[in-house]
């Protein structure tokens, strides 16, 4: 049986060293390089307890200290300085003809439609996360003001504003075509000119080729081409990197279809994609997914004559003889054979070749143009209209029509928005952001601009949402004006 400790055998209650500075000294790391040594003064001592006595002390430690100190004070008083009284405030800012506004968290963006006197010289901004959206205690994604601020939206579009997005998210391809995305779940795409075009011309078009049996080569390829485009996110050119027979699984009762593709630029050639499910649509003896894309028309069931997993098995089956590891794309190096193959071999090769993007994207065109699509919606289904773009002055911006991610550089989001030929000759801009700093960036950036008139908003973070982090001096010139504002307008 173990004794018990006696109160002179208990451990002593751990007492953690004092805090290091935050400014490092050149070189290697405080907490230390080699044992027991000082990396302030370079000293090596016999053990820990006195490297630590003397780290109390090192007069090169304690200096870094007080230079810290410093230049926090330097900070403070900086951050003071910027500081104005209201009075200051208001003399700087209070009777421009830009204006920006406290909009209430309870409030919507109903607000905005009395500024707007001339819809055509109009121009509407809005933030994307707790601007134009707002979450629920279980996460659920709804439109922040809920009706009013939908029949907001919808007038001012309908009007002839130009609306559009800008979210502080990392500029990139993948993040704007997610933003679009969300904003078609929440039925707000075809404000911000995301607008879905029809396709039931193209589905009566491939309905009217008959059964996949039927079909020639050509036919099948540009029929399978025009469904992955129809029913996933792909593009006419991503179609040229879908793998083939290895890296493609059709379920035994041709529910679903899974596939990858290769990347073949930087960063990582030659690496697969995650796995993708292209699924049939339901049957309507089927159960209806629980999920927000519910189908209840006619034209959304399954059919055989437009199912993309009958399309693709069929294709697979008829091109089974051709397939192998091939040589393809520029680099001319052996890849792993793609789903689509050239119509004809070329020279003796066997196995056939795969097809280039621009092959693939003619099998899309094709078929579009014989539905008579407009070449607006074609373009877009053959390449990603989504693009990541540098402005003169560095900044990255992602962009997809009236919708734009811009990590740090709102402003001249909204610029380089306010430049594109939809919006040329617009004057009146309106921008509205859930958080203070944006707001405010937005307002000075263009107030003393004398071509341009701006109103701007600080929606106020919702009770449920996140707090901002933001520039107190800020918050506090915003209230100051619109408090200014509502005693003297």
């Amino acid at each position: 049986m173990s004794s018990v400790p006696t109160p002179t055998e208990l451990p002593t209650p751990f007492k953690p060293p004092p805090p290091l500075p935050r400014a490092l000294p050149a070189g290697p790391s405080l907490l230390g390089g080699a044992k027991n040594k000082c990396n302030g003064c370079d000293e090596a001592f016999p053990n820990y307890g006195s490297l630590r006595k003397h780290k109390e002390m090192c007069p090169v430690l304690l200096k870094i200290a007080e230079d810290e100190r410093r230049r926090q004070e330097e900070e403070a008083e900086a951050e003071q300085a910027k500081k104005q009284t209201p009075e200051q405030v208001i003399a700087k800012w209070g009777n421009l003809k830009s204006r920006i506004f406290v909009l209430s968290s309870e409030g919507d963006l109903s607000q905005l439609l009395q500024f707007v006197e001339d819809p055509k010289d109009t121009i509407v901004c809005l933030d994307f996360d707790q601007t134009i959206t707002i979450k629920d205690s279980q996460n659920n994604k709804s439109i922040r003001g809920g009706k009013a601020s939908i029949d907001a939206l919808e007038k001012m579009h309908a009007a002839g504003c130009q609306l559009g997005v800008i979210t502080a998210q990392p500029p990139s391809e993948i993040t704007i075509r997610n933003l679009k995305f969300e904003l078609t779940q929440l039925k707000l795409n075809h404000i911000f000119g995301l607008e879905e075009w029809n396709r039931q011309p193209v589905m009566e078009l491939l309905k009217s080729w008959g059964s996949n049996e039927d079909l020639s080569l050509l036919q099948l390829s540009q029929k399978l081409a025009t469904l992955i485009v129809l029913n996933t996110l792909r593009f006419g050119n991503d179609l040229a990197r879908i793998g083939g027979s290895s890296r493609v699984t059709i379920a035994e009762d041709d529910s679903y279809v899974t596939y990858y593709l290769q990347q073949m630029e930087e960063p990582n050639p030659g690496s697969w994609s995650a796995k993708t499910t292209l699924k049939r649509k339901r049957k309507p003896d089927e159960p209806k997914p629980n999920s927000l894309g519910q189908v209840d028309k006619e034209e959304d069931y399954f059919d055989a004559l437009t199912c993309p997993v009958l399309t693709w098995k069929e294709y697979m089956k008829r091109t089974k003889s051709m397939r192998g590891c091939t040589k393809q794309f520029e680099e001319e190096v052996d890849v792993p054979e793609r789903l689509f193959l050239k119509l004809e071999p070329t020279g003796d090769d066997t196995p056939r070749e795969a097809m280039t993007d621009i092959e693939t994207m003619d099998l899309v065109r094709t078929v579009l143009q014989e539905a008579n699509i407009a070449p607006k919606y074609i373009a877009s289904s053959l390449r990603n209209p989504a693009k990541v773009i540098e402005l003169e002055n560095g900044v990255k911006l992602a962009k997809l029509y009236n919708t734009y991610c811009s990590k740090l550089n709102k402003s001249e989001a909204m610029e380089a928005f306010v430049k594109t030929e939809e919006c040329a000759g617009r004057t009146r801009l309106l921008f509205v952001d859930d958080n203070s700093d944006n707001a405010w960036n937005m307002f000075e950036y263009f107030a003393n601009r004398p071509e341009y008139t701006i109103f701007s908003w600080w929606f106020t973070p919702p009770a449920s949402g996140k707090s901002e982090d933001c520039q107190e001096i800020l918050c506090e010139n915003i209230r100051t004006l619109d408090k200014y504002y509502k005693q003297t307008f």
